[in-house]
């Protein structure tokens, strides 16, 4: 099948308005070694993990917009690129919320000391807070490796998002 008709037939799903709905795992081999991540290898681990990937991005670096059954919404974005920017040497998983004045510095502290696996950051300028992990796939890693840091990464997010937002203490 050409490119052309591909084209053809993904505009016209998108026109149909097609749901948003988990990949299928077909691609995800969890024994497969790893270098060097594509589009492709990021919708077989979100596939495989089962959540709806709401958006995908080629252009500046291969990037997945996630959410979880929760509604947790995240993203997978290829970091240290090639110069097509179709595959990375890094992958870089992140929560990103609106209102930086929701937490003060304190809090961004006290979120980064309790969890090491999640950063937790601050941006004033462009109002909003992060939870980010980074992965280096120099040297390969396995396709379950950098789904279980995933995994990892969205049980301890939402704990540091907690403790971050909660100004009891």
């Amino acid at each position: 099948m050409n490119r052309t008709i591909l084209a053809a037939f993904a505009a016209s799903l998108a026109i149909l308005g097609a749901p948003a709905a988990p990949v299928a795992a077909q691609a995800y081999s969890a024994e497969r070694v790893i270098d060097a991540v594509t589009i492709d290898d990021l919708k077989a681990i979100i596939g495989d993990i089962g959540h709806e990937i709401v958006s995908t991005e080629t252009e500046s670096a291969p990037m997945i917009v996630a959410r979880t059954p929760d509604g947790v919404i995240y993203t997978l974005q290829g970091r240290a690129c090639d110069d097509a920017k179709s595959s990375c040497k890094g992958i870089t998983i992140q929560a990103l919320y609106r209102g930086a004045d929701k937490v003060t510095d304190e809090d961004i502290g006290r979120a980064n000391q309790s969890f090491a696996v999640v950063k937790a950051a601050v941006n004033r300028e462009r109002d909003n807070y992060s939870f980010t992990r980074y992965l280096i796939l120099d040297h390969g890693v396995t396709m379950a490796n950098i789904r279980m840091n995933v995994t990892v990464f969205l049980l301890v997010q939402p704990k540091s998002l907690k403790i971050a937002e909660d100004r009891s203490e």
